[in-house]
Parts: C-alpha cells; sequence; structure tokens
C-alpha cells in the first residue's frame, strides 16, 4: 500500500514503531527536516507555553481571548483524549484526517529525501505536521504548547515572540532531573534573545531568572510585574505593555478552568495587542472558557463527576484549594489511576483530607501499575493521618463507576483523576454510554 493511501490509524500505527525510542530528545532531526521544508512562516505572532502544570488551561484562555478579539488563531497541543486531530485546532476546527494525513506524507517524503535511514519520533512527526498545517493558514497567532520539557523539545525548533511558563514541579524526572532547579532551566530553554518571557510560577527557581539573563530576554515576572488578586467584587488580574504602561482588568467572575491561568494568558494576549476591544467581552471569554479534561463536569448516571488529568503533587495541591473553595460542603470521592513513575504518594498526600472514599483502577501498558500497588501506597500514606478514608479497587474503570455509583449519593461530587490515560478512559465510557 502506498503511504498516500493510508488512513489516519494506519499512519498513526506506522509512527509508533518508526523510531527505536518513544521519547528521543533534541532538536537535530526535527531541525533538519523543519529547515529542508523550507522553514515557512508558522504566524505573524507565536507564543510558546511550557512548564509542569496548567500549560492547557492557559493555551484555552490565551485562545478564547484572541479569537474573541477576531484573530485568526491556530493552536497545537499534546496529548490527545480520544482522536489524534485534538492535539490541532485551526480557527474553531480541528483539522481533518485528510489534512493530517497529507502533512504526514509531506514530512515523511521530505525525511527520506534528507536521509533514507532518518527516523522521527511519534512527537517529532507530530509536531512537524503541526507546524506545517499551521503554516499553511496565514494566521495571525499560533500557540505552541510544549510536550516535555522546553529546551529539547521539538516545539523549540520554533522562536517565539512570546514564552510562557505556567508553573515548575518535579514530573518526568527521568528526562528532567529531579530538582525544580534542572526542570526550571529546561522549561526556560523556550525563552528567547529578547523576546517576553512570561513566568507565573511565584517560586521561581533561580535558574529561570539566570538564563533569561544570560540570554537578554525579558523577564516577567507573577506578583510582580503582572498578577492576579481576588477582590470582594471578583478576581482582578494587571500586567505591563510594551511600552511600559499598565493595565489592569477587574470584576471577573469565577471562571470553569484553574483560575491562577488567566494571568499568564491576559498578560501574553495584552502584550500583543489581542484583546477584545469590550471589557464586558473580555470578562465573559474568560468566564467561559472551557477544557476537555480540566475540572471537566459532567452529570452521568444521577452523580456529578469531575475529570481531571492532575498527576502530580503541585496539580493535585490545585484541586484540593479548589475543593476547599467550591465544594466545601460536599462528600467527594476519588476515582483514581495512575502511572508508575508519577509520584503517587505525593498526589495522596495532597488531596488526603479532601477525599473520603478512593476507588483505584490499575493501568496498563509499559509504565502502569495494578490497582493493589496503587492501594498500598495510599495506605501508607494513611498511616497516622487524622482523616479516615475507605479505599477499594476495582478490576476496570467500568467496574469502578458502578461501584462508585453504588456507593455515593446524588449530591457527592466523584473526582476521576491521576493520568491522561484514567481520563481518556472515563471520556471514552461517557461518549460510548451517554445518558438518555
Amino acid at each position: 500500500m502506498s503511504e498516500s493511501k493510508q488512513s489516519l490509524s494506519q499512519w498513526l500505527s506506522w509512527m509508533e514503531q518508526q523510531h527505536p525510542k518513544a521519547i528521543d530528545l533534541g532538536l537535530e532531526r526535527v531541525s533538519r527536516v523543519w529547515q529542508a521544508l523550507g522553514q515557512p512562516e508558522v504566524a505573524k505572532k507565536i507564543v510558546t507555553v511550557g512548564g509542569t502544570n496548567g500549560k492547557g488551561s492557559t493555551v484555552t484562555y490565551l485562545r478564547d481571548l484572541c479569537c474573541a478579539a477576531g484573530y485568526r488563531v491556530g493552536v497545537y497541543t499534546s496529548p490527545h483524549f480520544l482522536r489524534y486531530n485534538e492535539r490541532i485546532w485551526l480557527e474553531g476546527n480541528e483539522v481533518s484526517d485528510e489534512a493530517l494525513c497529507e502533512a504526514f506524507e509531506t514530512i515523511h517524503a521530505c525525511s527520506q529525501k534528507l536521509d533514507p535511514q532518518m527516523t522521527l519520533t511519534y512527537f517529532e512527526m507530530g509536531t512537524l505536521a503541526a507546524l506545517w498545517l499551521l503554516a499553511r493558514e496565514s494566521l495571525d497567532l499560533a500557540i505552541l504548547e510544549v510536550g516535555l520539557g522546553g529546551r529539547l523539545d521539538a516545539v523549540n525548533i520554533i522562536d517565539a515572540d512570546i514564552a510562557v511558563l505556567t508553573s515548575i514541579d518535579i514530573d518526568h524526572a527521568d528526562w528532567l532531573g529531579t530538582d525544580r532547579e534542572n526542570i526550571g532551566y529546561e522549561k526556560a530553554g523556550i525563552f528567547r534573545p529578547g523576546a517576553l518571557a512570561i513566568c507565573a510560577e511565584p517560586d521561581m527557581p533561580a535558574s529561570i531568572a539566570r538564563h533569561a539573563s544570560m540570554l537578554g530576554a525579558q523577564l516577567i515576572r507573577i506578583g510582580e510585574q503582572f498578577g492576579i488578586s481576588e477582590e470582594p467584587e471578583g478576581y482582578r488580574c494587571f500586567g505591563v505593555l510594551p511600552n511600559g504602561a499598565p493595565w489592569f482588568l477587574d470584576s471577573i467572575e469565577q471562571p470553569g478552568l484553574p483560575v491562577r491561568n488567566m494571568a499568564p494568558a491576559l498578560q501574553a494576549a495584552s502584550w500583543l495587542g489581542m484583546l477584545p476591544a469590550s471589557v464586558d467581552v473580555t470578562r465573559n471569554t474568560l468566564k467561559n472558557a472551557s477544557l476537555r479534561g480540566r475540572f471537566q463536569q459532567v452529570f452521568w448516571q444521577g452523580r456529578h463527576w469531575m475529570l481531571d488529568v492532575a498527576h502530580n503533587p503541585e496539580a493535585a495541591r490545585h484541586m484540593a484549594q479548589w475543593l476547599k473553595k467550591r465544594a466545601p460542603e460536599r462528600k467527594v470521592l476519588a476515582l483514581c489511576g495512575m502511572l508508575a513513575d508519577k509520584d503517587c504518594k505525593g498526589v495522596f498526600k495532597a488531596l488526603i483530607s479532601s477525599v473520603s472514599h478512593w476507588q483505584l483502577i490499575g493501568l496498563d501498558g509499559p509504565r502502569g501499575q495494578t490497582a493493589v500497588q496503587l492501594e498500598g501506597l495510599l495506605q501508607t500514606e494513611m498511616e497516622g493521618h487524622s482523616n479516615v478514608a475507605s479505599h477499594s479497587s476495582s478490576s476496570d474503570l467500568n467496574a469502578a463507576t458502578k461501584d462508585l455509583i453504588a456507593i455515593s449519593e446524588p449530591e457527592d461530587l466523584i473526582l476521576v483523576f491521576g493520568s491522561f490515560v484514567t481520563v481518556t478512559g472515563m471520556l471514552g465510557l461517557l461518549e460510548s454510554q451517554p445518558d438518555h
């Protein structure tokens, strides 16, 4: 079968098998191919978003603000949940199967012409395809989410006008290091000389400031040049414009996405001059922003569910704060499945006081762990803790949801979290078994 006739699913399956390593950080291969493609202009302006947590919601706030202002916007994010097409968003629509197949064929043909022995990772192939597709659209703005780290991530072949770091915490330690200084250095690799670098991490590692200074990037920090506060009449964001003039937006209502990520998105949009002309439109855009798998609330099978991809301690702490503020009187149950290379005990510690019952499931794959292993880690963390929560395990996600429905009440809140894999499974269940 010629590659030009392959379906999207065949392309994706082929891509998974080409490179000897699933993750092989470095820019040499993707840079060579991108140069051979002619390095087309991806968009008039580019914002790259990196960080440990909060990338997706920051991208969504920024995307929605600039679209509401009337600009042509394209977005590249990862990973996806149910369909690969979710990764590339062009002016309100996910990219089509046909466009993706055309892009993959173009990238593969280019790489083979350069070097028949060259292989690209799944992520490298997808990133090049996304950039090629975005470049065809004459966009005002492209927003690119970093996949892993920053310095050696395939997205970093593109020079952004603004680089945003959302948060810094320990995750992906095998690739990024085991302390926040190393991780900060890797994340700051998306900064560029003379360009704006927005750091939304309150406890910024010194490595970020050092790297920005070495490059000559224009670093601004949350709580200093820009920020967010909660006032009696709502949230208030403030920041700075390129000419040094201040800006602020107050009376922002509680959004559906994490509050903290409004600030860097507003700062980036303000700096670009891409905010809606109407203050009310700006407020409503922030309030109504939503993103699948991030604080996503659904009513299903007579129960209230909240789906979130939180899978490290920093994200879990933020979820605990959300529960304390938004659901202080509600009984909370948790459906949790986590990969073995994550700090499971740190996640449990952050949420131990918030959850009254834990329903644990195993995840398949080379990085997965069984429900029994996860339950053992939870029991260790619960020892000596004043909050006595019940816990049990289920054979699979379908069984876990049935168990939770049986022991919960309609007014309870059921969290589904711990991994993109867990949330993807739940989204698939909701799609295959909709309420009627």
